[in-house]
């Protein structure tokens, strides 16, 4: 008998349905319930023995170098007590952390500084006189060099814990109220001490945190700094140079010179972009060590092993992990090479690329490409020596009744040491100036762009860019 066309359908749907529910059945009933995924060793042309004595080989090169390699290398040196920045640091984030102060409104100010409200700017003078034990604590860092953040470096390195690097950020964010209020109530002198405290705080975190993700923490605290005095800059009252008391409120010249030098420093910055690659280095040939002598597992490295039911990977055979160490090694080595180069597009030309090294899932995890942290890096550089040239011509403007020179060479040597360079711009590029703003020929590139299609063959490539109306990184020296 002919069923009807309908009852078809519907018996097979109804066959299809059963079957999807079979197979749910079997995969979630079924024993065992733990996956097993089974992965095969590499194959490596090398033995262990063949395979460390390259290791060796290299770490002696390193050593012969005078290049940081084992983790001892990387323990920080004691420091004066009486010249330790972090302790007064370290006191005055403890004061901060506490529930009254992390629940404070004032925190969740969008600070947008010329569309700050009455009411804002009040809210923002309360906070400052409420955390002034904090500042006070912050004060006693003044003119220290050394910074010990009692970082407990022992292998493996990978468990270090960095606690300090919030609380930094926190200090930070008050020292950039403390200016602010400072700047609205005619406090001049008071909002260069507070831009330079705040540049400080950002070098000794950097100086006293090898790894990338401590010198990214410094590089968000220099910005605070050098977005404070895009803000401020234009209103920024400087006493003459010929004046030997300045007017109460103003800063003096010997305050922006200091800050200007705390800009241009270069371990304001500089000296940690070169640090963090040594340590990653460091951090890669001891996680493989540990791996080899039990330490640590793969799970460790690139697992959660909270989770009850995690697949732990199998760890590969030392031959194996030698091999891997040995690419892992020289890929890094290229890297603290290029790091030493003063621009982005040097950096670029002469980095490594991840996908060039010959890897297991071991390499795989351990060599993350390093072009977003280079971009975020030499965008930071930038911003601080935007802000070191405008502070000098803010300084020259003092210094002739308000009027700015003719180019940046008329500050050279008496306002800056030099003609600060571009880090966003291929040599010889420099810092450019017109129309009262300084500004960088760089572009943001966290920025979203629509780019011409190229999908064509044929298409043409885009004309070169006109110089920008408005540049991405810049400056306004005076006010519009």
């Amino acid at each position: 008998m002919k069923l009807p066309r309908q009852v078809v359908i519907g018996l097979g749907v109804a066959a299809v349905i059963a079957v999807v529910v079979v197979v749910l059945l079997f995969m979630n009933l079924s024993a065992p319930k733990k996956r097993t995924i089974t992965l095969e060793p590499r194959r490596v042309t090398v033995d262990e023995v063949t395979a460390r004595k390259e290791v060796d080989r290299r770490i002696a090169d390193y050593r012969a170098k005078g290049e940081p390699i084992g983790v001892a290398d990387f323990v920080q040196k004691p420091v004066d007590p009486q010249d330790d920045a972090a302790a007064p640091y370290i006191a005055a984030a403890k004061w901060l952390d506490t529930k009254e102060i992390g629940d404070d409104p004032v925190w969740n100010l969008d600070i947008i500084f010329d569309k700050l409200t009455d009411a804002q700017w009040r809210q923002i003078d309360a906070a400052v006189k409420k955390m002034a034990p904090a500042l006070a604590m912050i004060d006693q860092a003044d003119g220290r060099q050394g910074a010990d953040w009692k970082i407990k470096m022992t292998s493996p390195v990978l468990r270090t814990l960095l606690p300090a690097l919030n609380g930094a950020r926190q200090s930070a964010n008050l020292l950039q109220l403390a200016a602010l209020s400072a700047h609205h109530a005619g406090r001049h002198d008071e909002v260069v001490h507070r831009l330079t405290q705040i540049t400080m705080l950002a070098r000794h975190v950097d100086a006293g945190h090898s790894f990338l993700v401590g010198h990214l923490v410094a590089i968000g605290i220099a910005r605070i700094a050098t977005q404070t005095i895009t803000d401020i800059l234009p209103t920024l009252n400087i006493a003459p140079a010929s004046v030997a008391a300045p007017p109460e409120g103003y800063a003096s010249r010997a305050q922006v010179n200091a800050l200007i030098a705390a800009l241009l420093d270069p371990r304001t910055l500089e000296n940690g972009w070169q640090q963090c690659a040594l340590a990653e280095r460091m951090a890669g040939l001891d996680s493989v060590n540990c791996l080899i002598d039990g330490r640590l597992r793969m799970q460790d490295l690139f697992g959660d092993p909270r989770q009850k039911n995690a697949t732990s990977m199998p760890t590969p055979p030392p031959a194996e992990l030698l091999d891997d160490l040995r690419g892992m090694l020289d890929f890094h080595t290229a890297l603290v090479a290029a790091t030493k180069l003063d621009r982005l597009p040097e950096f670029r030309a002469a980095a490594p690329s991840p996908a060039g090294v010959p890897r297991s899932q071991l390499g795989q995890g351990l060599l993350p490409s390093y072009d977003r942290a280079a971009s975020v890096h030499f965008a930071g550089l930038t911003e601080l020596r935007l802000a070191a040239t405008a502070l000098a011509l803010r300084a020259y403007a003092a210094d002739h009744n308000g009027a700015l020179p003719a180019a940046l060479n008329e500050l050279v040597p008496q306002y800056l040491p030099a003609l600060p360079d571009d880090p966003l711009v291929a040599a010889p590029a420099t810092i450019l100036y017109r129309d009262g703003m300084v500004y960088s020929a760089g572009v943001n590139e966290g920025r979203l762009r629509r780019l011409p299609s190229t999908k064509s063959a044929t298409a043409k490539p885009p004309p070169a860019p006109a110089p920008p109306t408005k540049p991405d990184y810049a400056i306004r020296v005076i006010a519009k």
